[in-house]
């Protein structure tokens, strides 16, 4: 039977799909905080520095050094130049003196750094034997020193070979050097404050690395110092050749636009990158040693050692014997042992509908087998908690499961009792897993510390795609769980932005990586935006040799921590897919709508143009607007205009259940709707037919055309189909046009009960009366089974095309007998074109470099597109460089 959801919420549902306006990344309110938080940074180092300087005591000193001037003629002896005055704190002499003063002192104390020679130097009055009287004296003090540091400091492992207990970092890694080059320098490469020479003064090699790097730098990487910008790095670019330090201060100073504390930008983003390099080699060398035994169990081939052969598991006997194991899966599950043998987390990263779920399943049977009876977490979306519990039980119904969801009452109450059954206080079924879903786990502080303290083995994070962002409060949450291990189970791994890639290596080793998360971020929030639009660190080509050298070694470096497998390698008899794309023409008044609107914008930017308010806010609004009309013109307000509406509001007055409402406040409800939102609202009320829209106004969209050409067809073959819009509100109006055509349907979005979902996703597959399922992407598109189908239907174009893909994959898996059709529908001619084609570059580039794109969102939330991508979209394909504030009228 039809499953249709009354209209009284069609209202509330259609308005969460109006766009409010809010100023872009680049609106001067936005701005003014960037600059003031660069502008507190600098103070805070200032302050640093001033702090620790030798002349001052809460205060700067104001006299100045005098700064000895030679003359040209000067023949160069040594103690001619060492001119003096006769105040011993003011002599300065000259540069290259000191220079070679300090090579003569470091062939004697090589272990001292330049710095600490050049201070014993200005101590000793630039008096060599006496700056060495205190050079020796200084390497007596650090020798001694060293001594008690290492009676102290002994080695940390993070586990022992005979214990278990070695907290979510898993892995036996030396903790010695953990603070290892991580403490910024506070002192300066360049201080203003300081004189002239005094400047000119500091490390050597630290001034010949700053101007190495100006030198050969992109203008991507001096771009995204802190304190930099495109235009300063164009500056800085111009003043090349760079001789030398001087020659480097001297050309800075000559420009307005740029400060000489851009040199202590620079030193900073070298120390962070040398840091963050060393960290990296320290994984790597962890991983290589994994590398082989992974490579061998995958294989599992005669070469593997007797000993490592006894380790190789087949179907766990636990499990269900009617129901059997892929080879591939067998080796997912020996992966997951090896992991765990190695105590090590891993991320199990097989394609969509490879059957991560299974796997997982028979790895928590093998190590029940062992002895690990629990209690384990699995942490899932909504959409997905109720075909974990039904897994569980096809599979491995001897184990025992718990959900942990309900209202607050209902779970205060699960706490209650699975407290007293792991104390052991009660005699009920001890529970092997416990399933709850993200929102549940982070839903309130009763909630989150029971998840933090109960005593979970393994946490199982599935569709783990909202912990690739580190900056999130749910990731912070889900990082205190304090479980021995950690599997993250995703379709769609990153492994092509540096920044994700950070939030997951953090993520599944915090011990290692999370005490430097600051120093992670820092180092890959330096990649900036591409011009075009695209994230810098999707450009491979245009990188600099620096960040294509971290790229492939971060890869190198996550790779023995992630399975991935892909359905065309391991399933030889997975139907096939095909994919088409439709371009419908729109209907003649939509098209004429689309038309005038777009006419509208170009006339205001024009106009804005010429009056000199030309701003760069609204295009995502815009945008917006015309991929409404471009799928159906309803979803705009044409039809009912304000006389109708005044009308509309006096008749709707006289109804009993507006009778506390006044005639302001349902006009203004009602201007804010859209057509359809309004013809809903009117179809609730008996008394109102003549005022509702004809159902074929309601089918008058080309892509409603382009359906009623395909689906006739399907029902002919006997294949049902799969319709997915990103929007609930689309939706809406695609549910109104199946009703019209009288196809029998179900409907499935984000408001759908979580005990409604399995229902409906088997009533789907089970009943062949049943010919259409409405989905929304995000909601219906991760982790469930509908293979009942094989035509899938994506209405509309989503910026993230992985979104798409999450939809194609839930008939085109494991249990298809059909071959797979997918078809894309794109209103021709319109803003469409270029999102549809904004999505295969990204989906190419995935291809080039066998990972996601960093333009990707964040699965299973609903978020705005890039404002770079709404930039190159309005500009390529509307010829409009700038949007102006507001919407056109």
């Amino acid at each position: 039977m039809d499953s249709s959801k009354g209209s009284v919420n069609a209202g509330s549902s259609l308005r969460n799909f109006r766009i409010q306006r809010q100023p872009l990344a680049d609106s001067p309110n936005l701005s003014e905080n960037s600059n003031r938080e660069q502008i507190s940074s600098t103070k805070r180092a200032q302050i640093m520095s001033s702090n620790e300087s030798d002349d001052s005591v809460g205060f700067q000193s104001t006299q100045k050094r005098r700064r000895v001037v030679f003359s040209s003629d000067d023949d160069g002896d040594n103690e001619s130049r060492t001119n003096r005055t006769e105040s011993a704190g003011d002599i300065v002499p000259d540069s290259e003196l000191v220079e070679s003063q300090i090579e003569e002192l470091k062939k004697s104390f090589p272990q001292i750094s330049d710095l600490d020679v050049q201070d014993a130097l200005k101590e000793a009055e630039w008096n060599v034997e006496d700056a060495a009287v205190r050079l020796r004296q200084k390497a007596a003090r650090n020798n001694s020193s060293k001594k008690n540091d290492v009676k102290k400091k002994g080695r940390v492992r993070v586990n022992s070979e005979d214990s278990d207990d070695d907290g979510p970092n898993g892995g036996d890694f030396d903790a010695e050097d953990e603070d290892d080059g991580y403490r910024m320098e506070s002192r300066k490469v360049y201080d203003s404050d300081d004189s002239d020479d005094e400047s000119l003064l500091e490390d050597r090699a630290d001034r010949n690395e700053v101007v190495e790097f100006l030198e050969i730098a992109t203008k991507e990487e001096l771009s995204c110092m802190i304190g930099s910008s495109s235009k300063k790095a164009d500056v800085i670019i111009e003043m090349r050749p760079l001789a030398n330090w001087a020659d480097l201060v001297l050309k800075i100073r000559s420009h307005k636009s740029v400060s000489l504390d851009i040199l202590n930008s620079v030193k900073d983003t070298l120390k962070v990158r040398r840091d963050v390099a060393r960290l990296l080699s320290k994984c790597e060398r962890i991983s290589v040693t994994l590398q082989s035994a992974v490579e061998r169990l995958m294989n599992n081939s005669e070469d593997v050692p007797k000993s490592e052969s006894r380790d190789l598991f087949g179907q766990p006997s636990l499990l269900n014997r009617e129901m059997k194991l892929t080879q591939y899966q067998i080796l997912g599950l020996n992966w997951l042992n090896l992991m765990r043998k190695n105590k090590l987390n891993g991320i199990l990263a097989d394609e969509m509908g490879l059957g991560k779920t299974i796997q997982v399943i028979a790895f928590v049977a093998l190590i029940h087998e062992q002895g690990d009876v629990g209690p384990h977490l699995i942490i899932v979306p909504p959409s997905t908690l109720d075909n974990w519990v039904r897994e569980f039980g096809l599979w491995c119904p001897s184990l025992e499961i718990c959900t942990y969801v309900g209202s607050q009452i209902e779970r205060k109450q699960l706490r209650i009792s699975l407290n007293e059954i792991l104390s052991g206080k009660s005699d009920d079924a001890y529970p092997n897993v416990i399933i709850t879903t993200y929102n549940t786990a982070t839903s309130t502080p009763e909630d989150k510390v029971f998840v933090k303290r109960m005593p979970f083995h393994y946490v199982i994070f599935d569709e783990a795609h909202m912990l690739k962002n580190c900056a999130t409060q749910r990731f912070e949450h889900l990082m205190r769980i304090q479980a021995k291990r950690r599997i993250l189970l995703t379709g769609t791994p990153m492994q092509n932005s540096l920044r994700e890639l950070m939030s997951l290596l953090i993520f599944v080793m915090p011990n290692m990586f999370a005490s430097h998360r600051t120093q992670l971020l820092k180092t890959f929030a330096l990649y900036p935006r591409g011009a075009d639009g695209t994230d810098a660190d999707e450009n491979l080509n245009t990188r600099s040799n620096y960040e294509r050298e971290r790229i492939q070694q971060a890869r190198r470096i996550m790779n023995p921590f992630i399975l991935r497998r892909l359905k065309k390698d391991v399933l030889r008899d997975l139907p096939p897919k095909s994919e088409e794309v439709i371009r419908a023409p729109m209907d003649a008044h939509q098209q004429k709508l689309y038309d005038k609107f777009l006419k509208s914008v170009r006339d205001d930017v024009t106009a804005a143009k010429e009056n000199g308010t030309l701003t760069g806010g609204g295009g995502i609004a815009i945008m917006m607007q015309l991929r409404k009309l471009a799928n159906h013109p309803l979803l705009m307000r044409f039809h009912y205009d304000t006389a109708k509406l005044r009308t509309l509001t006096k008749l709707l007055l006289r109804e009993p259940v507006n009778e506390r409402s006044t005639f302001d406040v349902v006009l203004e409800e009602l201007s804010m709707m859209s057509d359809f939102e309004i013809n809903s609202t009117l179809r609730m009320y008996p008394n109102f037919k003549e005022h509702c829209l004809p159902d074929s106004q309601l089918c008058s969209s080309g892509k409603l055309q382009a359906l009623d050409r395909i689906l006739p067809g399907l029902i002919e073959q006997g294949t049902k189909a799969l319709l997915f819009s990103q929007f609930v509100i689309v939706l809406n109006i695609l549910e109104a046009y199946i009703k019209i055509r009288g196809y029998r349907y179900v409907r499935f979005d984000g408001s759908t009960p979580r005990e409604e979902r399995q229902r409906l996703i088997d009533e789907f597959n089970n009943d062949p009366k049943l010919f259409i399922f409405l989905l929304t992407t995000r909601s219906g598109g991760q982790g469930i089974n509908l293979t009942g189908a094989n035509t899938v239907i994506l209405h509309d174009v989503d910026f993230n095309p992985h979104n798409d893909k999450q939809a194609e994959d839930r008939c085109h898996r494991v249990g298809q007998k059909k071959p797979v059709r997918v078809i894309r529908l794109i209103s021709k001619d319109t803003i469409e074109e270029g999102m549809y084609r904004l999505a295969q570059e990204k989906l190419k580039l995935e291809e080039d470099l066998g990972g996601r794109t960093a333009a990707e969102e964040e699965g299973g939330e609903d978020v705005k597109p890039d404002s770079k991508d709404v930039v190159r979209l309005l500009h390529d394909y509307l010829r409009m460089d700038v949007i102006p504030n507001g919407m056109p009228k």
